[in-house]
C-alpha cells in the first residue's frame, strides 16, 4: 500500500469516525408533552385526565371506576401533589385534603390512582409511608393504603403491603422491593365513630439515586480513532 493509498483510506476511516462521533449527540424528538398536576387539583379534574398528570418524573394516573362517586368525595376534595429534590432520593408527596364534611353513613370512601416513574428517569421506589389529619375531638378515623404491582386486582396483581393510619398516626415506611417502577394505589377511608372527621391523608413515596451511565466522549473515541490512524500511517511508510 502507497502513502497515496494510506491517505485516502485515513479519510474514508476519519469520515467514518466522525458519523458516529455525530450519532452519539444526536438527540431523539422530544415526547408529546405530560399535563403537569399542578399546586392544587381537585379530585374530580384528576380522575378526568385520560392520561393523568406528571410531577418531577412521576406519574399519576387516576382510576375513577374504582374511585368513590358523588360530589361530596371529588368534588369537594383537593389533591396537592409535589416533589422536593434531594441527593439522596427525591421525596414525592400525593396528598387529599379536605374542604368539607364527609357522613359516616357512606363510608369507605377510596381513591385509586396508579403512580410510575417518567421512563429515562433512571430512579426505583424506595420507601412509601402514609399519614394521616384528624382534627381533635373527632377520632374514629382508619386509612389504609394498598400497594400492588401490576394492577389493582386480578391476573397479574400482587399485593406487595397494605399501610394504616389510624387518627394521625403514620403508617410505614414500607421499603419497595428493588427495581419496581410502578404502583397501583388504593386508599381507603374508614369512619369508626358517627362524629368523627379528617381533614387529609398524605402518601409519601422516596426513591433511589438516579443511576447515570457513563458514556465516552465523542471528542475520546474520536482520538482513540486518530491515534490508530497515525500508527497505521506510519507503519506504512515503514515499509515504502
Amino acid at each position: 500500500m502507497n502513502f497515496k493509498s494510506t491517505l485516502s483510506l485515513a479519510s474514508c476511516t476519519a469520515g467514518a469516525l466522525g458519523m458516529i462521533a455525530g450519532s452519539l449527540v444526536v438527540t431523539t424528538a422530544p415526547a408529546q408533552a405530560q399535563t403537569a398536576c399542578g399546586a392544587s387539583l381537585f379530585l374530580s379534574d384528576f380522575l378526568a385526565l385520560p392520561n393523568g398528570c406528571q410531577d418531577g418524573d412521576k406519574i399519576y394516573v387516576g382510576n375513577s371506576t374504582l374511585t368513590t362517586d358523588g360530589f361530596a368525595f371529588r368534588n369537594q376534595g383537593i389533591l396537592g401533589i409535589d416533589f422536593m429534590p434531594n441527593p439522596t432520593g427525591d421525596v414525592h408527596r400525593f396528598a387529599y385534603s379536605r374542604f368539607g364534611g364527609l357522613s359516616s353513613a357512606n363510608d369507605p370512601y377510596v381513591l385509586a390512582y396508579k403512580v410510575s416513574i417518567a421512563p429515562g428517569s433512571g430512579a426505583t421506589f424506595n420507601q412509601i409511608s402514609l399519614g394521616s389529619d384528624v382534627p381533635a375531638g373527632t377520632a374514629g378515623i382508619t386509612v389504609t393504603k394498598a400497594i400492588s404491582t401490576g394492577g389493582w386486582s386480578g391476573v397479574g396483581s400482587q399485593l406487595l403491603t397494605t399501610l394504616t393510619s389510624t387518627d394521625g398516626t403514620i403508617g410505614g415506611p414500607y421499603s419497595v422491593p428493588t427495581g419496581i417502577t410502578e404502583l397501583f394505589i388504593l386508599d381507603t377511608v374508614t369512619y369508626t365513630s358517627a362524629t368523627a372527621q379528617f381533614s387529609s391523608f398524605t402518601n409519601t413515596f422516596t426513591q433511589s439515586p438516579q443511576q447515570q451511565p457513563s458514556v465516552p466522549e465523542p471528542s475520546a473515541l474520536l482520538g482513540l480513532g486518530l491515534l490508530g490512524l497515525g500508527g497505521l500511517i506510519s507503519k506504512t511508510r515503514r515499509r515504502g
